[in-house]
């Protein structure tokens, strides 16, 4: 079944740390760049030491456009893309897509505050909550996150040959390990003290702190309480560092080799393949998406100013990839991507 088409709010408001878009003021994280046209951003990238920038063709296996491709950064929203592809390595197998889960699986591990409210909320299936995170729904890759399993999940970028890539860790209970509410002192020296903990450590704190969420009334209770309040307790300042410091990492050429892996249909094998790309959401709002047999598809997301963002242009087993990865927004950079991606793919 294709999937269905999912309706973009801009990239610039989707900061999923941040206040969120209606709040505005001091909880925003810094500004979306100004950036028009494909033309722009490659140039964008090229001055912007905070960016890195692939547009991969596919036949070729190789990048036509390569921004620091190979530089390791904090990933926001495609760690999503190795959780689809696992969920569609055990599609049929020992995982049922198509099994539906209760709004309420999604929605008790949101963070007042921190995630945008959802007002549309409702039951989902496997597929549909890798659709969802991939659009940048924290709470959707989160659940998908622990019906995967921590080890199966952790396992992943070795057993896909991504070594440059993180595995995927709770952005929730990642974001609650900052400064937690059951711990005394000021929220920035908690905030000190999680940072000199170094990244095993700060993992296992974001997996125990998801947990907790979910699996304790208390605890969730304690914390709801301290965000509807008054948030994080942590400047804007604060949480981007934060964010930067601790997210999981990867580069944009791995992540564009690996949906270039899934075109040619070298994910595993072709029904792997196939089952990854449906996963990956087509955005409504373009109307060449079926143009001479080119199938289009984004992935995208923003956790306090930290952007992760990719669009496949597919036609066969040919197409292109374009992947960003950056420290600031772009505005519309998910269409910006498309257009990269799908320009020589219709003769453009």
């Amino acid at each position: 079944m294709p999937a269905p088409p999912v309706r973009y709010a801009p990239l610039a408001c989707l900061l999923l740390v941040a206040a969120g878009c209606g709040r505005g003021g001091a909880d925003q994280v810094g500004e979306a760049a100004p950036v028009e046209t494909p033309a722009a951003l490659v140039d964008w990238a090229h001055t912007h030491d905070g960016a890195s920038l692939v547009v991969w063709d596919v036949a070729g296996d190789s990048a036509v456009v390569d921004v620091r491709g190979d530089v390791r950064r904090p990933v926001a929203g495609l760690t999503g893309l190795l959780l689809a592809a696992e969920l569609a390595r055990r599609a049929g197998r020992s995982l049922d897509t198509a099994a539906v889960l209760p709004a309420s699986a999604v929605e008790r591990r949101r963070l007042p505050g921190v995630d945008p409210p959802r007002p549309d909320a409702r039951a989902s299936s496997l597929a549909g909550l890798a659709r969802r995170a991939l659009a940048g729904d924290r709470a959707a890759a989160d659940v998908l996150l622990s019906t995967l399993g921590r080890e199966a999940t952790g396992a992943l970028p070795h057993r896909l040959g991504l070594d440059e890539l993180d595995a995927p860790l709770p952005l929730g209970g990642l974001v609650l390990a900052w400064a937690p509410a059951d711990r005394p002192g000021p929220r920035e020296a908690q905030l000190a003290s999680f940072l000199a903990l170094g990244r095993p450590a700060q993992r296992d704190s974001a997996f125990a702190r998801s947990r907790a969420y979910v699996k304790s009334p208390s605890y969730r209770a304690a914390e709801r309480a301290r965000l509807e309040r008054g948030g994080l307790g942590l400047s804007p300042t604060d949480r981007r560092a934060a964010a930067r410091a601790t997210l999981p990492q990867g580069t944009a050429r791995a992540y564009a080799r690996l949906l270039a892996r899934a075109v040619r249909e070298d994910l595993v094998d072709a029904d792997v393949s196939a089952a990854f790309l449906d996963l990956v959401p087509r955005p409504a709002r373009d109307s060449l998406g079926e143009r001479g047999g080119l199938r289009l598809g984004v992935a995208e997301g923003v956790v306090d100013g930290v952007v992760g963002a990719a669009a496949v242009a597919e036609r066969g087993r040919g197409g292109r990839i374009a992947v960003l990865l950056a420290d600031d927004g772009v505005q519309d950079a998910s269409a910006l991507l498309l257009d990269l991606a799908r320009a020589d793919s219709l003769g453009e």
